[in-house]
Parts: structure tokens; C-alpha cells; sequence
């Protein structure tokens, strides 16, 4: 969905990948390179490896605002390199136990990639990394140990 308001522009850009869901809604002020917004993302819970049953429901989530810096000569097709600051969350509940642990943590990622604006059709897509980003969940029958993620 894009709107036009004065010099700035708003789109909001619904998301789905390999590792869960979430969107965008991006700030492009118009004639400019940058564009500022907001990220969130959703990741589904995991089944345990073994088994292929679940021992905890599990539930991550990000979200945090986003810088792009757009290559291209025009602002809303092409190239572009970024940042985000991701508030990391999890929340894992045994379903054994029913004891319940909630971690969270805020990192900073980079990355890019390309995006394309049609007057109804929009592409985005684009790849953000924080490696040295750490959470931990533990409950009565397993532990959730993370190190880096991707946005």
C-alpha cells in the first residue's frame, strides 16, 4: 500500500520467508536516497528434532526501526544497503511442565538488497545479520541456546 503525504511517502510491506513472517512500513521522503521505517517479524514455533513432536511452544519475534540507503537513481527501485535495531524476543513454555521462560536483547544488524515499485506491486528482498547476537531461554525439559540471527 503506498500513500502520498506531502514530501513523504508511506508504504507498508507485509513479509514471508523461510524463517517466519512480518512486515515493513516504510517513511521514503521523497527525492531522497534514505528511507526510515519500522521491521517486525514473527518466527513459528520448532518441533524437536528427534521425536518431530514439540517439548515447548515457542515463540521468537523481532522488531525495531530500519535505515536504508537506496543505490539507484531512483530512490524507490534498486540496490540499497541497511541497518536495523532488532529487539530480539522469545518466550518458551514447557508443555511437560508449563514453566515458562521469556528472554529478550537488542542488536544492531546490517545487510541489504534490492527492491523494486510498481505503481500496485512492489519486491523487496533483502538479507540483515547480527552475529554477535546472543539469547538464551531454559525450561524444566529443554534449553534454547542462540547465537546470531537474521532478519
Amino acid at each position: 500500500m503506498t500513500r502520498h503525504s506531502g514530501e513523504v511517502e508511506r508504504r507498508l510491506a507485509p513479509a514471508a520467508g523461510a524463517s517466519g513472517y512480518g512486515g515493513e512500513l516504510q517513511f521514503p521522503p521523497s527525492h531522497s536516497r534514505w528511507c526510515f521505517g519500522w521491521d517486525w517479524g514473527v518466527a513459528p514455533a520448532f518441533r524437536d528434532p528427534h521425536t518431530g513432536r514439540p517439548l515447548t511452544r515457542t515463540s521468537e519475534s523481532t522488531n525495531g526501526p530500519i535505515v536504508h540507503y537506496r543505490f539507484g537513481p531512483h530512490a524507490r527501485n534498486g540496490w540499497y544497503a541497511g541497518a536495523l535495531l532488532l529487539r530480539w524476543s522469545r518466550v518458551e513454555k514447557s508443555l511437560a511442565f508449563g514453566d515458562s521462560r521469556t528472554a529478550s536483547t537488542t542488536y544492531p544488524y546490517i545487510g541489504g538488497g534490492m527492491s523494486r515499485f510498481a505503481k500496485h506491486l512492489s519486491f523487496n528482498g533483502g538479507f540483515f545479520i547480527a552475529p554477535t547476537a546472543q539469547l538464551t531461554t531454559q525450561t524444566s525439559p529443554s534449553s534454547t541456546e542462540s547465537s546470531g540471527n537474521f532478519a
